[in-house]
């Protein structure tokens, strides 16, 4: 879908907020007419993977862009933590609603985001620790699953 899709904001989110492919475009310095938006849900709802397409934006500024708007929150000020899935460099971005979050991988110029639960590590989970405790942090198998899949 192209980004411009989604107009304006509302307070019910279900994968994607109705300003986020804005905040997101206004970010990475691009227009809405360059951000196209892919979305898939597991049959049980309890998955969720986005692609955003971000035509023209640098592939190493993806990530933070996304960071800087808040992720599909648009809290700003969440931590983000480094993590491996699948082999592959992924941060986590806490979306500050308790134990959930967006793992978020970049190939080319290309987001991808899986909606998932907090990586663990022993008995702190990120959004119950004032900060992330160091890792290794184990990713759900269903993140590394999704990240994996991706060529």
């Amino acid at each position: 879908m192209n980004g411009s899709v989604f107009t304006g904001g509302g307070d019910m989110c279900i994968l994607i907020c109705g300003d986020e492919p804005y905040r997101y475009a206004k970010e990475l310095g691009v227009g809405i007419e360059d951000i196209t938006i892919a979305f898939a849900v597991s049959d049980s709802l309890g998955l969720g993977m986005i692609a955003y397409r971000a035509r023209g934006a640098k592939t190493d500024g993806l990530i933070p862009a996304r960071i800087a708007i808040g992720g599909y929150t648009g809290h700003g000020g969440l931590y983000d933590l480094a993590v491996t899935a699948a082999g592959r460099p992924v941060t986590y971005l806490d979306a500050g609603m308790g134990q959930s979050g967006e793992y978020l991988m970049t190939r080319h110029d290309v987001l991808f985001i899986v909606l998932g639960e907090a990586p663990s590590k022993g008995k702190c989970h990120p959004g119950s620790c004032p900060s992330p405790p160091p890792g290794p942090w184990t990713v759900p198998a269903y993140v590394i699953d999704a990240l994996g899949g991706v060529p």
